[in-house]
């Protein structure tokens, strides 16, 4: 008599055996008891690991996909969860150590398309996709508003910036400049100037995706000052 997990399992024509057992995820054993008809027993335990799982794969660096940058090498760094048989980038084997895939890629056009596949010791694929592009052209600053030498009243200032590709921020030397864009490479925000009277020199800082950066100094006359109001005669 054949027993397994408990449940009794019929003899084939040559005295071996043949059942389905139901697993569940994870780690699990299964138990096999054998017993003659003299009453001798047999026992056999052996550990199974249902694994239905994709690996999962975590970009570590860059820390965003897609990635802009201005640098010819980047170094690609994909974590995963759990050991694997099987893991190429492009086409080529990778090594894994301690649970991560570590390659310095060179950038040699303006896009370059990489693919990760990798396979655990189940059987079960993952793929992940990274796209690195290669931009080392400066961004165009044009401040549209305010102009050079505006007389402003107020040290929150409105300022309209438009560049010359989509995804830009805007910053300004030693004070907060909070900006945002409202259409494609046209960026709205306020300076906000510290307190004081007279002529200002703001350093505007415009930083593309991939981190080209070009300066503009903007000259404002900051005049917040009341005007006062004599009535001569009037007593």
């Amino acid at each position: 008599m054949i027993r397994v997990n408990g449940q009794d399992v019929g003899l084939l024509g040559d005295s071996s055996f043949a059942t389905t057992v139901h697993l569940l995820e994870g780690e699990q054993v299964v138990r096999v008891r054998a017993e003659d008809s003299a009453g001798n027993v047999k026992r056999c335990d052996f550990q199974v690991i249902l694994d239905t799982r994709r690996p999962v794969l975590t970009l570590i660096s860059p820390e965003v996909n897609p990635f802009w940058s201005n640098k010819d090498m980047v170094l690609v760094e994909v974590g995963l969860d759990e050991p694997v048989i099987f893991a190429e980038l492009d086409g080529e084997p990778v090594t894994v150590t301690d649970g991560v895939i570590s390659k310095s890629i060179r950038l040699v056009k303006e896009r370059t398309d990489l693919m990760l596949q990798v396979e655990d010791r189940a059987g079960n694929e993952a793929i992940l996709s990274i796209i690195l592009i290669l931009d080392k052209e400066i961004p165009v600053l044009n401040i549209v508003s305010p102009q050079k030498g505006t007389i402003v009243n107020s040290t929150s200032v409105p300022i309209v910036v438009s560049t010359s590709e989509t995804g830009c921020t805007i910053s300004a030397v030693g004070m907060t400049l909070d900006a945002s864009e409202v259409s494609n490479a046209l960026l709205m925000g306020t300076i906000y100037l510290g307190p004081g009277e007279g002529s200002r020199e703001i350093i505007i800082i415009i930083t593309d995706l991939a981190a080209n950066t070009r300066e503009k100094i903007l000259e404002l006359q900051v005049d917040t000052v009341k005007p006062s109001i004599e009535l001569p005669g009037l007593y």
